[in-house]
């Protein structure tokens, strides 16, 4: 919920709207080395909580993707599936229900971030691969994955498990992940944070930073020029220091731990003889 396909892309001319959140234009900017064509769908919701609801937004994802098929070229590609939270469940649920008619279009392969999915949906006849990519200290939703990736194993069928821990938050931190933060703005974002005690003295965040916003937020808006000036926004998912603060504390965000191993594993599934395609869920 909450996210947007501009969240995957950088503003250009192209895309004004594009916003280029930090965690997913890695995984965008990666997926594309590795020789993906990546597609990102918005659900139909853009009002609410922007949540996927798979009657309505499994059409509309199968027509963006054939249309950017037909205007590239890449008829001939197979698909791999990834989506978080909301997304995680909607490509599983687009999965299955492909898998169960034999569809056009059933993805290859699927990573699912944060997300449960219910057992009856990966009983599937031809449930594809999966990777379920979870946050431990999610300790509603990680209990339920551990026993999807049982069910999945007793049924024979091929899934890896990818965990993401909390994350250190060295000075270089915010510049590392997006060049728009310069490293002597990072540095004295996390100095700042430290200095509160919002990031303790081994480098973690002590308290979550979505319950704590308006803690935080007032540390940097009094300590950082660029934060003060309004140069550097604060918003969420509008932002990418929201984001990457919810992706450091490791509760319930998109996050790019063994980003490589996910991404060659989609690969290794959906191969053909030219470049593959991946389609990624908000």
């Amino acid at each position: 919920c909450s996210g947007s396909a501009t969240d995957f892309f950088d503003r250009s001319k192209e895309c004004e709207r594009c916003i280029g959140q930090a965690v997913e234009r890695h995984v965008v900017r990666t997926a594309l080395k590795k020789g993906f064509a990546v597609v990102a769908v918005s659900s139909q919701d853009r009002e609410g909580s922007k949540c996927w609801s798979p009657p309505t937004d499994i059409p509309r994802t199968l027509a963006a993707i054939k249309h950017v098929q037909a205007a590239e070229d890449l008829s001939n590609l197979k698909v791999a599936a990834v989506g978080a939270s909301s997304g995680g469940g909607f490509v599983a649920e687009l999965a299955a229900r492909l898998a169960e008619s034999a569809a056009p279009l059933q993805p290859a392969a699927v990573a699912v971030q944060i997300m449960a999915v219910p057992p009856e949906r990966l009983t599937a006849k031809a449930f594809p691969p999966c990777v379920f990519w979870y946050m431990p200290r999610d300790e509603m939703m990680a209990p339920i994955i551990q026993e999807d990736i049982e069910t999945l194993k007793g049924l024979g069928k091929e899934v890896i498990e990818v965990q993401c821990p909390p994350l250190k938050i060295p000075k270089e931190f915010f510049s590392d992940w997006t060049e728009l933060i310069d490293p002597s703005t990072s540095a004295e974002i996390v100095g700042s944070l430290v200095k509160a005690g919002i990031v303790g003295e081994d480098g973690f965040l002590t308290m979550d930073p979505r319950h704590h916003g308006k803690r935080w937020r007032e540390v940097l808006r009094e300590e950082v020029a660029k934060v003060r000036s309004g140069e550097l926004d604060l918003t969420a998912d509008k932002s990418s220091i929201p984001e990457l603060l919810n992706t450091a504390y490791g509760q319930h965000s998109w996050c790019a731990t063994d980003l490589d191993k996910v991404l060659d594993f989609l690969l290794r599934h959906s191969s053909s003889s030219a470049s593959t395609q991946a389609l990624g869920q908000a």
